[in-house]
Parts: structure tokens; C-alpha cells; sequence
């Protein structure tokens, strides 16, 4: 996980909710230091506050973890909404989809 790009999309998303450093820090229990560092690069948030994270910024945890938001189309076949994900993660690209409608998993 890059530690300069994960900030700059936390950042992103916490002004796009009309969020401060402390109001996030507040929802998710950490200092707003803390916010500060993950936002300009300096450190990643501990594996246990992703998931509060990504909920205080309402976003899912992979759109987090790969740094990049769920497009959503229409599975023209099936008529079902389908969430495209692309990005890289570890220095490997990953795209998958899911179809929501069911519990199968495309990669």
C-alpha cells in the first residue's frame, strides 16, 4: 500500500463529506496527529481502524485498500447491477467484478 496515495484518497473522501481531521478522528477514536500523518504520507492507519475508517468515511473497505472508488454498471445479460474494481494492491493489479444479485465472484 502506498502511503502517499492512500492519504491523499483519505483526504479526498473525508472532504468530500464536509469532514475536519478531528471530526474523522473523532468517529474512529484516534488523535487528529494521527489523521494528519496518514493524510500526508508519513504513516498508514493500523490494520485495526480500517474498518472504522472506511465506515466514518462511508466507503467499503477494499475502495479504502485499493484507493479507488466502485464504479457500478448494468450487466446488460442479466439485467443486475454489476461493481467493476480495478487498482493496485502490493504492487499487483487487481480488477474484478461482482454481480450483486448473486454470490458469485468474477475475477
Amino acid at each position: 500500500m502506498n502511503a502517499q496515495e492512500l492519504g491523499s484518497f483519505i483526504a479526498s473522501i473525508r472532504k468530500e463529506r464536509n469532514m475536519t481531521q478531528k471530526d474523522l478522528a473523532l468517529k474512529i477514536h484516534v488523535t487528529t496527529q494521527a489523521v494528519s500523518k496518514w493524510e500526508r504520507g508519513v504513516g498508514l492507519p493500523d490494520i485495526n481502524t480500517l474498518e472504522p475508517l472506511a465506515a466514518a468515511l462511508d466507503i467499503e473497505v477494499d475502495e479504502l485498500m485499493l484507493t479507488q472508488r466502485h464504479t457500478t454498471s448494468t450487466n446488460d445479460a442479466q439485467n443486475n447491477p454489476t461493481t467493476a474494481y480495478s487498482g493496485t494492491l502490493n504492487g499487483c493489479h487487481c480488477a474484478y467484478s461482482i454481480i450483486s444479485n448473486s454470490n458469485t465472484y468474477l475475477s
